[in-house]
């Protein structure tokens, strides 16, 4: 299915994990061109089981909350989500956006090149 445009509400969203939006853009444009954006899935300076974490008051929230979850995945999980937690509150300790790198490899073409319809 093709569509001319695509709208994502995103309002009232507090943030969260990055591999959330490199499913939604593998969606739209395919995992190649994602790829050769922000490199492979699990690109170790990426930080965090799924990748660098915005730092906000929503992200930490849900970090806790699913600390206090029933987690599926038993102590690894708990592990994963509490190293996640650690990276957040330390980066907002030092003033930072983020929990981790934000360094990807630079993609040949510009911006949008590959993406149908964009002109």
């Amino acid at each position: 299915m093709r569509a001319p445009f695509v709208v994502l509400g995103l309002r009232g969203n507090g943030g969260g994990s990055s591999e959330a939006g490199r499913q939604i853009a593998i969606s739209l444009v395919g995992a190649s061109t994602v790829e050769a954006r922000l490199g492979p899935t699990m690109q170790t300076d990426r930080g965090g089981l799924d990748g660098t974490r915005r730092v906000s008051e929503g992200n930490i929230s849900n970090l806790e909350f699913l600390l206090q979850s029933d987690l599926p995945g038993g102590p690894e999980a708990r592990k994963i989500i509490e190293d996640e937690l650690r990276a957040v509150r330390a980066a907002r300790t030092q003033g930072k956006d983020f929990s981790g790198s934000l360094a990807y490899p630079i993609a040949s073409s510009k911006p949008g090149d590959d993406i149908p319809g964009r002109c």
